[in-house]
This record gives structure tokens, C-alpha cells and sequence, in this order.
């Protein structure tokens, strides 16, 4: 076969055989465009309703997944639909559609081996290529190429990846935090709360077996319901505590005794607050703590034990609190705050780390509380606090019985004083003081006391016979007197009461006589009313 032949065989085979890989490139953009394509469309949609919806992990992770899948099964379909383009039967296809049956001769006739080539095959090669047009092969190719449904496939799928890209670059330059929580599809995101909250205490540690409360307080706006939401590290799903209101604003809900870490939130209508963490753990405290009140010597009172739980020990200034107590865990250091001193004392432990004794002496009103660390650095929450409240010893009460008042007296002879004595503890000194105050002489005033009798008991009636000749006393002359006694509270200091204070008059033979003649002048007037009305009874009685 001459160059002059072959040449344009070698052209016209040229254009089928790019026909071909047209077709086959054609199919394989069509099946990747459609994947592509579909699964973008896909994620955009995704991407939309995460807008509105703020899909959960397992939601997003569902939807992430079935829009591979559909994607996979769009290009089994595809695939299957259009199978692989392969050569012959595109050369059939086409020479069929076209009437080109002298194309197909030439080019199995070329592809003869040459062993087998006659001259008579050459002179067929030259009659087929005879009938054959190059601009009219080009043509139809091009025609076959358009209309085959491949092409269709191309330009349909080409279509969808288009849209695709489109939306998926509008949901990301107008939806970025849409596109950003789709792709983050293991994490939770919630929509921006519109109300404004505190909740309190927040995260917090809660000692073992404790329980707490959860309130949140709104500052504007409330929802219709608030739902406390609590779970320990093991469970999956939350449970529920419906939160009641305690006022406007404020909703609170009561946990029940806790032994393990939980997480909690708060759900307000369709919107929750983030998480908070309750770390329960087992703080420092007192399993026990004892005080003895050893009481002042002067009350003779038995001492008095106090067992916590107390809130009030009431103790007489100058006792002494014997402080004692055993922890549930070694310490590292335990303090015994005063409020009254401000001071705070570093307590002693025993070899143990976890027992200690103190003693303090009351004085006067004090609060006081503990605090404690424990070898881990874990610092109680319970003080145990307590108050000091210093009992006052009373004032002792002293009276006169006798005299009740004032007296007058013509010879300054005895005087009977009979006093009664009364103290919540006893006595320690008990006197007659006194102060003469004379009519006429130089030492015109004297005063003095004299020391009586102490009772042991605190309550006690005594009698005193007081002679008085011994201060020269004449008439016109006076000597007052009251009694003294002071109590025994030697810490607190000695407190002292006295009677009310009696004035004894040394009158004249004139003064007494005149004194006399007005008491018989008051009992005749007395007389006469009783025989008055004596006589109006008898008048009365005489009417009847």
C-alpha cells in the first residue's frame, strides 16, 4: 500500500479513535461529576438545616453518612447504567447509525496482518477508501458525539457538580457557623440562649454523701419552665429535675445526697445552659468532736460534756473548755480560729494526723471555728463553728426584815437586825457598815463596819444583835446602817449588794413624850371612828 493511501487511512482512523476516547473521558467526568455533584448538593442541604435545627453528634454524624452513601449509590447506578465505552462496539454504533459500512470494511481491512495481505486486499482498501469522505467522517463523529447519551450524561451531571460547587459556596461564605458545627459532627452545639442567667454555685466540690441546691436566677425575661438536668460520668442520658419556683426570676431545684461526680445543666424551654461538674469528694471533717466545760471551783457545779452537732456553749467566765476531736482522714494542718482575739491557733495532732486536744478559757463572748487540710490539699467546708457565750454571775440580793424602816429610840441600848441573804454560788464577805452623826461635838461624824457572820449556803436568814451603847450616843443624836455582801466569784470579780440604808434616832425625853402623846392621840381618833360607825350600824339595824 503506497504513503500517498496510507496517510489518509492513518487521519480517518484518527478521528474514530478520538471519537472513542471523547466518549470514554465523557463517561468518566460524568460518574465522578455525579458523585461529586450529589454529594455536595447533599452537604449543602445538610448545611441548611443545621441553620435551624442544631443537629446533634449522632444526628449530624447520621446525615454525613447517608449523604456518602447516596453519593455511592449514584455512581453504582451510573456506572451500571453507562458501562465501559469500549472500542468495537463503538465502531459499530457508529458506522451503523451513519451509514458508514465502507468505514468499517477499511478499517478491519488495514488491521489485516500482513502475512495475509494479496493485492486483491489493497485493491478492496482503495475501493472502501474510494467511497469515503474525511470532512464527512468528521462531521458525522462529531454528530455520533452529541447525540450519544454519554454525552448527555457529561453535560446533566457536569450540570449537578456546577450546582453543587454553588451552593456549597454560598452555605460557606453566608453559613459559616452552620458549615463549621456540620463538619465538627462529634461535638454538640446549641443555639445562642436569649435569656440572661446566673446560676449558682456552678461548678463546685460537695463533700461525700452531701446533698445541694441548684438555682438559677433570670434577670429579665423567664421562661415558662426550667428543667435541671443531672447525670453521673457512666450514664449516657440525663435525668430530669423539674425546678421550682421561689420567686420571680428565680427557679430552684434540691439534690439528693450525692456520692459520685455529676455533670448538670439547666434546660430552659428548647434552650440549655452549658455543663457544669460537681466533684464529690471526701473533705476533711470531725467524725468526732467533744468539749468539757470544766466550771469555776466557786460554783461548785459538776462539769458539762458537749457532743457536736452544737451551736452554743454557755459557760461562767474563768471556765475552762477542754476541746477534743478525731477526723476522718490524716491532716495536714489543723486550725482553731478566735474571733474575739482575731488570732488563729495551729492545733497540735497526735502521731496519727488525725486527733487533737486544746484547752481555751472562756472570758468573755467568742466565736469559734476550724478549718482543716488534709494531705492531699482537700480544705473542709464544714467549720464546725460554735459560740461562747460567758454566763454573768449575779449581784447577790440582801434585805432587812428587821427594822423594816426608820426608828426612834429614847436609850441607845441593842438593836435586833434580822437579814435575809440570796446568791446563785455563795458568799465571800458579809458586813454591817455604819455612820454615826452626832448633834454637837468636834467629831461631829464617824463611820466604821463591822464583820459578820459568812453562810455557807446561798441562801440564808441571820440575825444580829447590834449593841450601840458603846458609841456614846445622846440625844438628838443619829446612826445609820445597811448590810454588805459580796459574792464569790473570784475569776469574774467579787460583786457586792447592800440593803437599803436605816436611820436610828436617839430622841429626848421631850421628843419621846411628844411622840407618845401623838400616838394616843391617833389611837383615840381611831376610837372614835370605830364607836361612830359602831353607832351607825346600830341605827341601821333599828331601820330594818
Amino acid at each position: 500500500m503506497s504513503q500517498s493511501v496510507q496517510n489518509p487511512i492513518l487521519r480517518i482512523e484518527s478521528i474514530v479513535t478520538s471519537m472513542w476516547s471523547k466518549l470514554r473521558r465523557f463517561r468518566t467526568f460524568g460518574i465522578v461529576f455525579g458523585i461529586v455533584g450529589i454529594f455536595l448538593i447533599v452537604i449543602s442541604l445538610i448545611f441548611m438545616l443545621e441553620v435551624s435545627l442544631w443537629m446533634s453528634p449522632a444526628v449530624k454524624t447520621s446525615a454525613l453518612a447517608i449523604s456518602l452513601i447516596l453519593a455511592a449509590l449514584v455512581g453504582w447506578i451510573l456506572t451500571r447504567r453507562f458501562p465501559e465505552v469500549l472500542y468495537p462496539e463503538t465502531l459499530t454504533d457508529f458506522t451503523s447509525k451513519h451509514d458508514l459500512e465502507p468505514l468499517r470494511n477499511l478499517l478491519d481491512l488495514i488491521h489485516v496482518q500482513d502475512d495475509q495481505k494479496t493485492s486483491l486486499l489493497d485493491a478492496a482498501i482503495d475501493q472502501n477508501l474510494g467511497r469515503l469522505r474525511e470532512d464527512d467522517i468528521r462531521q458525522k463523529a462529531t454528530l455520533f458525539t452529541k447525540n450519544h447519551p454519554i454525552n448527555d450524561l457529561f453535560q446533566q451531571t457536569g450540570l449537578i457538580f456546577f450546582s453543587g460547587i454553588v451552593l456549597l459556596g454560598i452555605m460557606t461564605i453566608f453559613q459559616q457557623d452552620a458549615v463549621h458545627r456540620t463538619l465538627a459532627f462529634n461535638k454538640a452545639f446549641e443555639p445562642d440562649n436569649p435569656f440572661q442567667y446566673t446560676i449558682s454555685p456552678g461548678d463546685l466540690v460537695l463533700e461525700q454523701g452531701l446533698s445541694t441546691s441548684i438555682k438559677i436566677t433570670f434577670e429579665d425575661e423567664s421562661p415558662e419552665t426550667s428543667i435541671l438536668e443531672i447525670r453521673t460520668d457512666s450514664e449516657d442520658e440525663f435525668r430530669q429535675i423539674r425546678m421550682e419556683s421561689d420567686n420571680i426570676g428565680s427557679f430552684t431545684a434540691q439534690l439528693p445526697s450525692l456520692f459520685d461526680d455529676h455533670r448538670y445543666r439547666i434546660r430552659m424551654d428548647s434552650y440549655k445552659s452549658q455543663e457544669y461538674k460537681i466533684d464529690v469528694q471526701l473533705l476533711p471533717r470531725f467524725t468526732t468532736l467533744k468539749i468539757r466545760a470544766e466550771l469555776p471551783e466557786h460554783t461548785n457545779l459538776e462539769d458539762v460534756i458537749y457532743e457536736y452537732p452544737f451551736t452554743r456553749i454557755e459557760a461562767f467566765p474563768g471556765s475552762i473548755l477542754h476541746l477534743e476531736g478525731q477526723t476522718n482522714q490524716e491532716l495536714e494542718s489543723l486550725i482553731l480560729h478566735e474571733k474575739q482575739d482575731s488570732e488563729n491557733r495551729e492545733l497540735v495532732l497526735n502521731k496519727g494526723q488525725n486527733q487533737f486536744q486544746q484547752e481555751y478559757i472562756v472570758t468573755e463572748n467568742d466565736s469559734l471555728w476550724f478549718s482543716m487540710i488534709d494531705v492531699n490539699g482537700l480544705q473542709n467546708r464544714n467549720t464546725f463553728s460554735f459560740n461562747i457565750v460567758a454566763i454573768d454571775d449575779e449581784f447577790p440580793d440582801v434585805r432587812l426584815i428587821q427594822p423594816e424602816s426608820d426608828l426612834a429610840i429614847l436609850e441607845p441600848t441593842q438593836l435586833d437586825i434580822i437579814y435575809q441573804l440570796n446568791d446563785d454560788f455563795g458568799f465571800s464577805a458579809v458586813k454591817l457598815n455604819y455612820e454615826v452623826e452626832r448633834s454637837y461635838g468636834a467629831n461631829r461624824s464617824q463611820t466604821g463596819s463591822l464583820k459578820l457572820p459568812t453562810p455557807a449556803e446561798r441562801t440564808s436568814t441571820e440575825d444580829f444583835n447590834w449593841d450601840i451603847t458603846e458609841y456614846g450616843l445622846f440625844p438628838m443624836d443619829k446612826i445609820k446602817f445597811w448590810v454588805e455582801a459580796s459574792d464569790n466569784d473570784a475569776p469574774g470579780g467579787f460583786k457586792t449588794s447592800r440593803t437599803a440604808t436605816i436611820t436610828v434616832n436617839i430622841s429626848s425625853m421631850t421628843d419621846h413624850l411628844l411622840a407618845q402623846e401623838e400616838k394616843e392621840d391617833d389611837l383615840m381618833g381611831q376610837m372614835q371612828e370605830f364607836t361612830e360607825a359602831y353607832e351607825q350600824n346600830q341605827r341601821d339595824l333599828e331601820n330594818l
